[in-house]
């Protein structure tokens, strides 16, 4: 079953400065936390994954202000959710921190030079982490309720997706993570930074199986998608 939003009035320039000012909020935080302890504004590949997250961002804000408003909105206003499970806060505290620490552990290495990786993890990294940008483009596309947070989306009549990437895991925006996670610190030039990017995708796992479980409980339809596509996060594997 494909799902389509529902039509009602959102205010797109609130959702836009609300966008705009969480871009803008994800900039200064990864700029900050690799080139402050990195001590070099010359570092390229930050600046490479500023870069990727800007088209990321120029391609989703103005894509759903104008195809799907109520989605840019819940993405937006998703961490201010009442319903979200509780579980699921404690995972997301937990991956932002992960998160921060894999940019800063990464800006050390590159000052101190703990480690040198060879030329071809670094482009093995860069392999990994263009999935990580497109694989969630490609699922906002095909799912409309894609919300930031785990919560069962009453308010919006919340249906299952089916089409996209959903046709081969159930969770493709966990799937782009994974990717990150492994490929940023070898981007990056730090074997060190693999052990936050480590933890950080377990973490995802973990979300992934209790979303699943919770889907499956509360949302009319999934259990049965589950037999329709049967991997949560790699096909051929789980």
């Amino acid at each position: 079953m494909n799902t389509t939003q529902q039509a009602t009035t959102v205010d797109k320039d609130l959702i836009l400065r609300k966008g705009l000012r969480n871009v803008l909020g994800i900039v200064l935080i990864t700029g900050g936390s690799l080139f402050i302890p990195s001590g070099d504004l010359a570092w390229p590949q930050p600046w490479i994954i500023l870069g990727l997250y800007a088209l990321y961002y120029a391609f989703f804000i103005p894509w759903g202000l104008r195809n799907a408003p109520e989605l840019l909105e819940e993405r937006a206003t998703s961490l201010q959710k009442e319903d979200q499970k509780s579980w699921d806060g404690l995972i997301l505290r937990l991956y932002f921190l992960l998160l921060i620490g894999l940019y800063l552990v990464a800006g050390l290495d590159h000052r101190y030079s703990w480690t040198l990786l060879p030329d071809w993890a670094l482009w093995l990294g860069f392999i990994l982490i263009i999935p990580a940008y497109l694989l969630p483009l490609w699922a906002l596309k095909n799912n409309p309720y894609a919300s930031g947070v785990v919560r069962i989306q009453d308010d919006r009549s919340q249906q299952v997706a089916t089409s996209g990437p959903y046709q081969y895991v159930r969770h493709p925006m966990y799937t782009a993570t994974l990717f990150f996670g492994l490929g940023a610190p070898l981007f990056l030039d730090s074997w060190w930074a693999l052990l936050p990017g480590i933890l950080m995708a377990a973490l995802f796992v973990l979300r992934t199986a209790l979303e699943d479980r919770t889907l499956q409980t509360e949302l009319a339809g999934y259990k049965e998608f589950t037999q329709q596509t049967r991997y949560r996060l790699i096909p051929g594997i789980w």
